[in-house]
């Protein structure tokens, strides 16, 4: 299951960097896909995506908007 909540914050790869992707994340209070960085897979069901077009197309950046 897909959830765009809550933001996804990445992690810490090895020594130097190693190990580390781009991924994005949505962020529900600024409602935009952020790109993060992390060191395992990225799993929508933790709100992270290897793409920005995959976060814009689940979640929806134009109504998830916090209040």
């Amino acid at each position: 299951e897909v959830r765009c909540t809550p933001r996804y914050n990445g992690g810490y790869g090895g020594s130097g960097g190693r190990n580390v992707a781009p991924v994005w994340t949505f962020n529900p209070q600024t409602s935009n896909c952020e790109q993060v960085m992390t060191h395992r897979q990225c799993d929508p069901s933790r709100n992270c995506f290897p793409t920005l077009e995959d976060c814009e197309s689940n979640c929806d950046t134009g109504s998830l908007k916090l209040e």
